[in-house]
């Protein structure tokens, strides 16, 4: 059985499953309760109402994903 990650890095569009319902998934999971979720998004004002502990606007660089999450 692989580790559990650390952190979950994740966009709020995606194919199959958008990053709000990804992290309604994992929110409902113990061992992802309480870790780190970030959500890269341009619609920031969705994110109220969502366990997530930071949001990063798009469109991004590593620096600012580094600086807004540490």
């Amino acid at each position: 059985m692989a580790e559990p990650f650390d952190a979950v890095l994740t966009d709020v569009e995606m194919p199959v499953m958008d990053g709000f319902a990804l992290t309604a998934r994992l929110r409902e999971n113990e061992i992802y309760r309480y870790r780190p979720i970030i959500i890269i998004t341009s619609r920031e004002k969705r994110l109220i109402g969502v366990a997530v502990l930071k949001s990063v606007p798009t469109p991004i660089s590593s620096k600012v994903v580094l600086t807004k999450t540490i």
